[in-house]
């Protein structure tokens, strides 16, 4: 289906906001190369009805799901094991938006749904692209809330790179999605970026293998430091990510590197910026860490994404 494409010299940016206001490619001139991975195949569709979970199945998988980079809200993650009215990540990637601007180097969308007005900019400047979320409750009731935003990095890349951030704190989570795909002891708080194997052992987390290994990890670290870098060493460059640590600094690291029972064969890693700490809005309840949009209140956060020419001095 067609995008919208930004432009500056040094980067082109493609949405789709007729699905979920889908970012599809960053590609920065310099390397020619989409930073962001696309799921082969990838449901690209109008959102003509919004694809809902619903007591059947959620059609997230099947129908949403196309890598990219997306929004998440009112949800962010997994719902819990009680949240019949929540959807995984949200309603806001299972929704066609609505475009309100659009020129060479930036784009506003809307969506109104449940009594909630979303406004999301991409705007593009060199080589930095920043996408911000204002949300106003027109409702009459409060709404109690977690949000962030969901970029999908290709693995292939970033090969043989590091994810170089500074940690408070990390842990991996105690629930794995495909036993024995997990690289990582499930359950363990660790000191960044060493981790215990799960077949015994330590290893780097922060390292991108240089080949897809098979495993599949949830990593959940809160942030020191705004700013994480990706080092990209084939294409003698990396990326800088930097959020606003008052409104996202839980980081929920998915490495996804081709794992056997992958419904679509993803070899990513996902850089999942959250207001709210762990996997589910259950590990959020529990750290009391879900945020109250009272009724005529308004909630907003942002993510950046730059290209760099270079390979920086990382943390580790």
């Amino acid at each position: 289906m067609n995008a919208i494409v930004l432009r500056t010299r040094e980067l082109e940016v493609a949405c789709v906001p007729e699905h979920g206001m889908l970012l599809t490619e960053i590609v920065p001139t310099a390397i020619g190369v989409n930073l962001l991975w696309q799921r082969p195949n990838a449901p690209l569709h109008p959102f003509v009805d919004p694809a809902q979970a619903s007591s059947t199945g959620d059609p997230f998988d099947a129908e949403v799901f196309a890598g990219g980079w997306f929004g998440m809200f009112p949800n962010a993650g997994i719902p819990g094991a009680n949240d019949v009215d929540e959807q995984m990540h949200g309603t806001f990637p299972r929704f066609a938006w609505h475009v309100l601007q659009h020129d060479d180097t930036s784009l506003s969308c809307e969506l109104e749904v449940d009594g909630l007005r979303a406004v999301r900019k991409v705007q593009l400047d060199g080589t930095n692209v920043r996408v911000s979320t204002t949300v106003v409750n027109q409702g009459a009731m409060d709404r109690e809330v977690s949000f962030g935003e969901h970029p999908c990095f290709a693995r292939s890349v970033f090969a043989g790179g590091e994810v170089a951030l500074r940690a408070a704190r990390a842990h991996t989570t105690p629930e794995v999605s495909e036993p024995g795909a997990n690289r990582f002891l499930a359950g363990q708080d660790f000191s960044w970026p060493t981790a215990i194997e799960r077949l015994g052992g330590s290893a780097r987390t922060d390292v991108i293998p240089v080949a897809a290994d098979g495993s599949h990890d949830h990593l959940c670290v809160t942030l020191a430091d705004p700013e994480i870098i990706l080092t990209a060493p084939d294409y003698a460059g990396s990326v800088r990510i930097s959020s606003d640590l008052t409104k996202t600094a839980e980081l929920l690291f998915w490495r996804h590197f081709r794992p056997p029972r992958s419904p679509w064969c993803g070899d990513v890693f996902g850089i999942e910026m959250m207001s709210t700490p762990g996997r589910t809005r259950d590990d959020a309840r529990a750290a009391d860490a879900l945020s109250w949009l009272r009724a005529g209140g308004k909630l907003s956060w942002h993510l950046e994404i730059q290209w760099q020419d270079d390979l920086p001095r990382t943390y580790g």
